[in-house]
């Protein structure tokens, strides 16, 4: 699976950057009980972005936000694309 996320606004330090956990995307299957854990022990990237940057990612990667702390917008286009049917345990949420 693959994530394009497509920036229509600058994200800067304040106004919620997606905040990733570096490689956990290799580590299959984490529990929502070991998400904690897991991203306690890896490295994290924060991802600042400028307006019209296309960030591509393993969409299984373990990645938050905070809130903002202003009002600016953090729009983003989010498209998710999977070449064959999603691993068990997982189901498309179709919303509109």
């Amino acid at each position: 699976m693959l994530t394009l996320r497509i920036y229509l606004d600058d994200v800067t330090h304040d106004n919620a950057p997606l905040d990733v956990a570096l490689g956990s995307h290799l580590l299959g299957y984490i529990s929502e009980a070991h998400v904690p854990e897991v991203v306690a022990a890896s490295e994290i990237f924060i991802c600042h972005a400028q307006a019209g940057d296309v960030w591509a990612y393993a969409t299984p990667i373990l990645h938050a936000s905070c809130r903002s702390t202003n009002n600016s917008a953090r729009r983003v286009l989010q498209i998710d694309y999977c070449a064959a049917p999603l691993p068990p345990l997982l189901t498309w949420a179709l919303t509109l």
